[in-house]
């Protein structure tokens, strides 16, 4: 039977529900894990940091990302998201005075309308690949930077059979633990790390946002500048696209708090990161005038 994956969770619950017993140690046994996840986080990363270093097959791939390293000392550049106020016309701009730019996720949608297209395509959710991967192929990109997450669950971590043929395309290695204590079993409390050795791993903060920050810093920017990072999902849309996400409106709190971990991880260094995002509401960084950027 061809039955959606909604309808099978409904029927599970249902059955559940007919033989509490089940219902009830299931539950307990979640509880205990959940637990034991988010309140011990930092001993579950350093065993998974032990086990990696005697199992990894994939470090020569991973380490590739080296290339990248301080190579934009001192430049600027722009983290383009995919929120609603994100516009055409900016992609233009961004085009038209060769800014360095990282983007994500959907923005492919967006080529057919411009010939914008970013330095650095990121992108790390497995689903979101899969449905974007013909359109990733198509167009020519300068880089490619895949996030392969380091949880062995083949529904969650882009397997390398899976990228595609070409010489531009770089995996980073993606740390999942940080994200699945916030996200999967609601620990905000926390504090996200941030790495400052990409070639290393970089950390998930529940948006790939989080991810570019890390890389952006790692290749030596010191002025990053966010557009379309609305963090706003209660309107009718959530991306510049006009589709709404299956994200609810808390998973934009998520998201501010992941900013407020680059924020307080940054804040010791000489990398300033402003918000040209229009509207929203991501009000951790110092907010700037995105046409005023272009001004000589």
């Amino acid at each position: 039977y061809h039955i959606k994956e909604e309808e099978k969770k409904e029927m599970m619950k249902e059955l559940l529900k007919k033989i509490p017993m089940i219902h009830f140690v299931g539950r307990y046994v979640q509880m205990f894990f959940c637990f034991i996840w988010s309140e011990h986080v930092e001993i579950l990363y350093e065993c998974n940091r032990y086990i990696r270093k005697k199992i990894s097959k994939e470090d020569m791939d991973i380490k590739r990302i080296q290339e990248f390293k301080g190579k934009y000392k001192g430049q600027r550049c722009f983290v383009v998201a995919t929120g609603p106020s994100l516009t055409v016309e900016d992609l233009n701009t961004l085009h038209k005075n060769n800014e360095v730019v990282f983007s994500m996720n959907t923005i492919v949608k967006a080529f057919e309308k411009t010939e914008f297209r970013p330095t650095f395509y990121c992108i790390q959710d497995k689903e979101v690949y899969l449905k974007n991967k013909d359109k990733i192929c198509c167009y020519q990109l300068p880089y490619i930077l895949i996030g392969r997450a380091n949880v062995p669950l083949k529904r969650v971590r882009i397997e390398k059979k899976e990228l595609p043929i070409d010489k531009n395309v770089y995996m980073y290695r993606l740390n999942a633990i940080y994200h699945w204590t916030q996200v999967v079993y609601g620990n905000t409390k926390k504090q996200l790390r941030f790495s400052f050795d990409c070639a290393e791993e970089v950390f998930d903060g529940s948006t790939i946002a989080y991810s570019v920050l890390q890389l952006a810093t790692y290749m030596g920017f010191k002025e990053i500048y966010l557009l379309g990072a609305d963090c706003d999902y209660s309107g009718a849309v959530s991306h510049f696209d006009g589709t709404k996400a299956k994200t609810s409106a808390a998973n934009g709190e998520i998201f501010i708090k992941s900013y407020q971990a680059a924020k307080k991880n940054l804040e010791n260094s000489d990398v300033k990161i402003y918000n040209a995002t229009r509207g929203g509401k991501l009000e951790v960084f110092p907010r700037v005038e995105f046409d005023e950027l272009f001004h000589k």
